[in-house]
């Protein structure tokens, strides 16, 4: 993490004010000390934090921005160089120090002139961390991510880390000389242990991302945000470690006063006998194989919050065997704000287009297509998250009570009010009878819903004008009139088959199946500041030939209206 990301990160967890904090005490001895502060403090800037203690320097070794430190490569050319790994704020020069806030989930080096504590509230984060290869051995300072009080064999904690086995012997940053720490191997003191809020160095012959045996990540890499129109919000834990995992998910209260936790819920996956399901949350445990990820998805029922409420909580992600580890990160909620005529996200029209890139064989297998086939989509949300697949619609711009233009749906181009500037989208691989067809039922027994499978069904009839098989050009073809006028049985029954006139047109059955996730099955439907959302498209046709016809390819849709009804 570079300078700028971090002072970003900085910046955003200050001005997130209604995200859960944590209460963290910073606890310093004469001397140099190492430590980890787990939480941006609500008041981050460097010089105001350290206004109350006996602090002479500080710094913070960012480690995700090492650079070798030859500057010039044997072949002659330059090596590109990293902005500064080593932040430092001197408290007889602040204003020259490059050290300008405190961030959470990053190790600092500290020296004080005597013993000193202050207690904070502070936005906790995820330790951040990477684990570098240096010629002198030293390099990686690593926290220790667990409750303040605790401690922990070295090898216990660290030992599944890229140092190995080395891990059982850091080195601990301390002294009191003012001009550099010392160096010092714990492996010299008897049984020593490391301890939660501290900072060690360790020596590494591997470099990696390994923050600890639990690597938690989210949607914007701070918390679970339900913001203003946002609703739903994703957790992925990771097990770092090379052994079996058990994870305990708890969600615990706000440290600030006023603070009221928000009702979440947890997505419960289907298993061989029970579908998908919502459940309240309270707390979850988890068995992770080693390196094995899990997605949790978290929803919030925002319903009840009037305009400009917020609720905030702060949620634990434990190991619960030997290492103690422990994570959290701040829970946000806000209440929705949307114009007249506007409904929550993912309400209103989504327009977009799918790339077919994708086609089965007779056999059934997919195979990659000559060439991609581009196509519109056109999806319709209600109120419910309840998806529509539309052939056409319109869009107009209406005044609303306050004289603002918004854009409104409508049915059919004429249905329009006059003087709304309407214009009419539409998709031309479905025909003009079925303009909106809606979704079935999913393959786990769920309804369909936008953001995680959505199944749509419709049939070109045998007489539809867009019904590939109708040739109404060739006056003999199969016996049958140029116009179409004289009756036939439907041709989709085998018995007409084999009677002395073969009806012209056949009906085509289509199953369009819209599923949205990313490359790690996460899913993607999470609203943006662009408000686009991909996923896959399978599609079958039956009828085009004796074996059903697969197409796959990807779609990319951005919701282009807000409004949750379809006016006729």
């Amino acid at each position: 993490m570079n300078r700028t990301v971090l002072f970003a990160v900085c910046a955003a967890a200050a001005a997130a004010a209604s995200a859960g904090v944590v209460e963290e005490t910073l606890r310093l001895d004469a001397g140099w000390n190492a430590v980890y502060v787990e939480s941006t403090p609500l008041e981050s800037d460097a010089t105001a934090f350290f206004s109350d203690l006996p602090v002479q320097r500080a710094g913070c070794y960012v480690s995700s921005v090492y650079s070798p430190t030859e500057q010039i490569s044997r072949d002659g050319s330059d090596i590109a160089q990293k902005t500064v790994s080593y932040l430092a704020w001197d408290s007889r020069e602040p204003r020259l120090s490059s050290l300008k806030r405190i961030a959470g989930g990053l190790c600092y080096l500290v020296y004080a002139t005597n013993a000193a504590e202050k207690t904070f509230l502070g936005t906790p984060s995820a330790p951040l961390v990477s684990w570098r290869v240096s010629s002198e051995g030293f390099a990686t300072i690593a926290p220790v991510s667990i409750p303040a009080g605790e401690e922990i064999y070295p090898s216990t904690y660290f030992g599944e880390g890229p140092a190995g086995t080395l891990a059982s012997e850091p080195f601990a940053l301390t002294g009191d000389d003012p001009a550099a720490p010392d160096i010092v191997n714990m492996n010299g003191f008897l049984k020593a242990k490391v301890k939660g809020g501290r900072a060690y160095v360790l020596e590494c012959g591997q470099a990696g991302e390994w923050p600890g045996v639990l690597d938690v990540a989210t949607d914007g890499g701070g918390g679970l945000d339900f913001g203003d129109g946002r609703s739903f919000a994703h957790l992925t834990v990771r097990n770092a470690g090379t052994k079996e995992r058990n994870v305990r998910l708890s969600l615990a209260e706000s440290a600030r006063e006023g603070d009221v936790a928000p009702a979440l819920d947890l997505r419960v996956p289907a298993t061989a006998t029970e579908a998908a399901r919502w459940e309240a949350f309270s707390g979850t445990n988890a068995t992770l194989g080693a390196g094995e990820s899990r997605v949790f998805e978290f929803r919030c029922d925002k319903s009840g919050l009037a305009e400009g409420a917020a609720r905030a909580a702060v949620l634990a992600v434990e190991d619960l065997g030997g290492t103690k580890m422990r994570v959290r990160l701040p829970v946000t909620a806000e209440a929705d704000t949307y114009p007249e005529g506007e409904a929550a996200f993912p309400a209103g029209l989504w327009a977009g287009t799918v790339r077919l890139a994708q086609v089965s064989l007779p056999d059934g297998t997919l195979a990659p297509a000559g060439a991609p086939l581009d196509a519109t989509v056109l999806l319709h949300v209600d109120a419910n998250g309840v998806p529509t697949l539309l052939q056409r619609v319109a869009v107009a711009q209406e005044r609303g009570a306050d004289g603002t233009a918004r854009a409104r749906l409508y049915a059919e181009l004429a249905s329009a009010p006059e003087g709304s500037a309407p214009r009419r989208l539409s998709c031309v691989f479905m025909d003009t009878a079925n303009r909106a067809v809606a979704a079935s039922a999913n393959t786990d027994g769920t309804g369909p819903e936008f953001g995680r499978e959505a199944t749509f069904r419709f049939t070109v009839d045998e007489r539809s004008k867009e019904n590939p098989f109708r040739h109404p050009w060739h006056p003999d073809h199969d016996g049958l009139s140029a116009d179409y006028s004289m009756d036939a049985p439907s041709g989709d029954d085998p018995a007409n088959f084999v009677g002395p006139v073969k009806p012209e047109g056949f009906s085509v059955s289509n199953r369009l199946t819209f599923a949205w996730a990313d490359d790690n099955g996460r899913p993607t439907w999470q609203r943006t500041a662009d408000e686009t959302t991909l996923g896959r498209l399978d599609w079958v046709l039956t009828g085009l030939r004796n074996e059903p016809i697969a197409l796959s390819g990807l779609f990319v849709l951005k919701r282009v209206c807000a409004a949750s009804e379809i006016k006729e």
